[in-house]
């Protein structure tokens, strides 16, 4: 009878009014990122960075960071990458994943999208993504955003989606 639902995203309210909630006892209350956490470094940090994961100054680095699970998007990033790499060999990829919390690793989508493979997409230019699976601290994540060019988030469905948030305060 009083129970309130609080949540973060519009897109979220609406499931829970589709759900059977009452459109008055969902309040959607926005995610924001800590500034002092999230913000761009110098560009001279940055170019060391890059040199040091073994990225050129010409390369343009592609970003997402998430789960593995069928929502976020990956076939679509990797499908794209692949389509991308042949006009433009010097874009990168990495993908900052949550294999560990999640146990679903890159290596066995490219497999599943390989064997399924419709568009007769060349799967060998997925070869120099960046898989980065382990935790890393909040300095660890704002230097990675910091080192890339874009971020990319093909979801398709979710809650609310602060890595772009993450991004966007470095300036990405």
């Amino acid at each position: 009878g009083n129970l309130e639902v609080i949540t973060c995203s519009q897109w979220s309210k609406i499931a829970f009014i589709n759900s059977g909630f009452p459109d008055e006892r969902v309040k959607v209350i926005p995610l924001g990122v800590e500034s002092s956490c999230f913000y761009p470094i110098e560009s001279n940090k940055r170019k060391n960075l890059r040199q040091k994961l073994g990225f050129n100054n010409d390369d343009f680095i592609l970003l997402n960071v998430g789960a593995l699970t069928p929502n976020k998007g990956i076939d679509l990033i990797l499908k794209a990458y692949c389509d991308l790499k042949i006009s433009y060999p010097n874009i990168k990829l990495i993908i900052k994943d949550s294999s560990k919390l999640y146990n679903i690793n890159l290596a066995e989508i490219v497999k599943r999208l390989m064997e399924n493979n419709r568009q007769n997409l060349d799967f060998n230019l997925l070869s120099d993504v960046v898989n980065i699976s382990e935790n890393l601290d909040i300095q660890g994540m704002n230097y990675l955003y910091n080192i890339v060019d874009a971020y990319i988030s093909p979801y398709l469905a979710e809650g609310f989606n602060l890595p772009p948030l993450e991004a966007a305060a470095c300036g990405v």
